[in-house]
């Protein structure tokens, strides 16, 4: 039953993450988007948020569980890491590897999502997850040399 919630959950999230890479705009605008509706379907659903918890303790002790929250992983971070290898592709971010930044928004917004389940007025995980991401995303854009001007 938490399987079959948790499922149309990752379902919604894959195809938000799909239609993400078909959309226009900028990586970083795109992703900034899809952000924004991932924190607002959380908050929708807030009171179950703490379910996809217990199945993520679950995945701890179920090796069955443990591969459906790995697959589930793999496809969002199969995702991320195509969008980040296009903001790679088009100089909007530096050389860097898209699995490892895939890994990294990933690991921020279920961070985030843990904190915000266990603590909502300390986490304000619509202001948080965007602004979070930003900061990632700076972080990724390409160094521009240095307008000194030497005497």
């Amino acid at each position: 039953r938490i399987g079959s919630l948790l499922g149309r959950r990752v379902d919604l999230e894959l195809r938000r993450l799909k239609a993400t890479r078909r959309s226009e705009g900028t990586v970083s605008d795109r992703l900034l988007r899809f952000v924004h509706d991932y924190t607002e379907e959380l908050e929708r659903v807030g009171p179950l948020a703490p379910i996809v918890i217990e199945f993520y303790a679950r995945a701890t002790r179920h090796r069955t569980v443990r591969e459906v929250v790995r697959r589930y992983f793999e496809s969002f971070r199969s995702e991320l890491a195509a969008l980040v290898a296009e903001g790679v592709g088009s100089g909007e971010f530096r050389e860097v590897d898209p699995d490892v930044v895939a890994v990294s928004i990933s690991g921020l917004l279920e961070g985030l999502a843990l904190l915000w389940v266990l603590d909502r007025e300390r986490v304000p995980i619509s202001d948080l997850a965007p602004s979070s991401l930003d900061m990632l995303l700076r972080g990724l854009r390409p160094e521009t040399p240095s307008t000194e001007v030497t005497p």
